[in-house]
C-alpha cells in the first residue's frame, strides 16, 4: 500500500510540478472527479498519505485507474511481475500501463462542482470558510449556502483566475500548457489553470497552437 500511494503522489507531482502535500491532494481529488466522476476529498487523501486511514476497496480501484490500471488487483500483479522480471534480470522488458486519458495539470486545480443550496464546508484557523467566484477570481465566503459556493481550497483560491490573453502571453512553458480556455456561443474565456469554468460548469480545454493562431494572433493583426 505504501508503494501504491507513493506512485499516486509521485504521478501528481510529475504532472503538475506541485510539491506541497495539500496541492497534490487537491489535484488528485479534482482529477478523479473529472476523469471518473468519483468524489474523494483532498482531506481523505491527506489522511491516506499520513497513514492515518486507508482507502477502501472501491477507492483503491479508482486510484489504480488514475495510475492507468483497470483496478487495484492489476496494479498488484504488475508489481509482482516487475519484481520477478528484475529477479530474472529482465527488468528492461517491463510493460508500461496505458496512461489515463484526460488527466491534466492541477486539475486542479480542476473540476469545480456547482453548488445549489448548501455550500461545502471548509475550516481555516478553526473558522468555517468557503469560496465564491466573483467575475475573474475567488473570494472568501462564510459557508452560508449561497448558490455556487464551494469548499475552500487553498491552491485553487490562489491560482485559478480568469485572464486576458494577447499575442505576447506565454501560453507554454517548457512544453507545458499554461493557459486553458472555454468556448461558449462563439466567445472564448481564458483561465490560468485547468478545471471547470465556474460561470457555466463546462470543462476547460488546454490551449493549442491552432486556437492561438485562429483566435489570438488573428485579432492582433
Amino acid at each position: 500500500m505504501e508503494q501504491f500511494l507513493h506512485d499516486i503522489f509521485e504521478k501528481a507531482e510529475s504532472e503538475t510540478g506541485i510539491q506541497s502535500l495539500r496541492g497534490r491532494c487537491e489535484f488528485i481529488s479534482e482529477s478523479l472527479m473529472e476523469s471518473f466522476k468519483f468524489q474523494l476529498s483532498y482531506k481523505s487523501l491527506e489522511r491516506y498519505y499520513k497513514k492515518e486511514t486507508s482507502p477502501n476497496v472501491e477507492t483503491k480501484d479508482i486510484l489504480a485507474k488514475y495510475l492507468g490500471y483497470d483496478n487495484y488487483k492489476e496494479y498488484l500483479l504488475k508489481d509482482r511481475n516487475e519484481e520477478l522480471n528484475e529477479n530474472n534480470g529482465i527488468a528492461g522488458n517491463k510493460k508500461l500501463p496505458t496512461k489515463t486519458i484526460g488527466i491534466k495539470r492541477w486539475f486542479f486545480i480542476g473540476l469545480i462542482p456547482l453548488i445549489s443550496g448548501a455550500g461545502y464546508m471548509g475550516f481555516i484557523n478553526g473558522k468555517e470558510e468557503c469560496m465564491l467566484w466573483n467575475e475573474d477570481h475567488y473570494e472568501i465566503s462564510t459557508c452560508n449556502g449561497t448558490s455556487g459556493e464551494e469548499e475552500f481550497r487553498e491552491y485553487k483560491f490562489d491560482h485559478f483566475k480568469k485572464i486576458e490573453v494577447t499575442d505576447s502571453t506565454n501560453f507554454f512553458k517548457n512544453g507545458k500548457v499554461q493557459v486553458w480556455y472555454d468556448k461558449t456561443n462563439g466567445e472564448l474565456s481564458f483561465f490560468s489553470e485547468p478545471g471547470i469554468n465556474p460561470e457555466n460548469g463546462k470543462s476547460l480545454r488546454p490551449i493549442t497552437n491552432y486556437m492561438i493562431e485562429k483566435y489570438v494572433y488573428s485579432k492582433s493583426d
